[in-house]
């Protein structure tokens, strides 16, 4: 079997896609570089060299929003002038909305979720994985409010057909660890029940473990309430009574009496 030359611009890509995959701590200016290629040769951009070049950017700068969401315009700019091969797709979102997510600024943080709905409007679907991407975001700035609507915008996602966007132990632990950590019990409890929903309808195959349970305890420590420890120590005791008669893998962890006996002597 006989093949026919492979285009340069491949080649192209190829090299950037080297560098996108390099730990170099220059493997976004190297991979700038070899795009710029294409200019020079009057060659258009695929979505792959495009889509490489976000990621090298993202691998090696402590804070490429900026560099990635430019390299995003430029595809934009690129598909709407005619090129269809250029049309951005749900890899190259995900990649987008990776960078954000890496920056300190908040200004970037609003911008990943008007990408989101951006990418909706293109006819596009967020699977689980960009979700909880956000998700976790939001939860490390202690932000459980923001995540919860993530997850209840997937939650519907999925509901309305979207197989992708179906819940998985990521996201319910994500969202679980957003409000333990925020000190809710309510939601932390809410949040923990419907994965354990979600298990017996067979939407999650993976329980909710000691880690998961012990969040619970940890949302009451945190919660600073006057009930706090009993709370806490009837969650313990549920947790015994949970392994045994549902065959969870919930038995109480040092973690768990920890955060009991830290509530009754705060």
């Amino acid at each position: 079997m006989r093949f026919g030359p492979v285009p340069f611009h491949h080649h192209i890509a190829m090299a950037i896609e080297c560098y996108a995959t390099s730990s170099r701590p220059t493997a976004g200016v190297e991979a700038q570089a070899v795009f710029d290629l294409h200019r020079r040769l009057d060659l258009r951009p695929s979505v792959t060299s495009f889509t490489s070049l976000m990621c090298a950017y993202a691998r090696s700068d402590s804070d490429p929003a900026d560099k990635v969401e430019k390299v995003f315009h430029q595809m934009v700019k690129q598909w709407k002038a005619g090129d269809d091969f250029a049309k951005p797709n749900l890899h190259v979102y995900t990649s987008l909305l990776s960078a954000l997510l890496k920056s300190s600024n908040p200004r970037h943080f609003e911008k990943a979720q008007e990408y989101l709905l951006e990418m909706k409007e293109e006819g596009l679907k967020p699977d689980a994985h960009v979700y909880t991407t956000l998700m976790a975001a939001w939860s490390l700035r202690n932000c459980p409010e923001k995540a919860e609507v993530l997850f209840n915008q997937m939650e519907q996602d999925f509901r309305s057909g979207n197989s992708d966007a179906m819940p998985s132990f990521k996201s319910h632990s994500t969202r679980l660890i957003a409000w333990s950590k925020a000190g809710n019990p309510e939601m932390t409890s809410t949040a923990l029940n419907d994965w354990i929903a979600d298990v017996y309808s067979g939407v999650v195959k993976e329980k909710p473990d000691d880690r998961a349970f012990s969040a619970l305890l940890q949302a009451w420590l945190r919660s600073d309430r006057p009930d706090a420890a009993q709370k806490a120590e009837m969650g313990l005791k549920q947790m015994y009574h949970i392994a045994e008669t549902q065959g969870f893998d919930c038995r109480p962890n040092a973690r768990s009496f920890t955060s009991v006996i830290s509530a009754w002597t705060s």
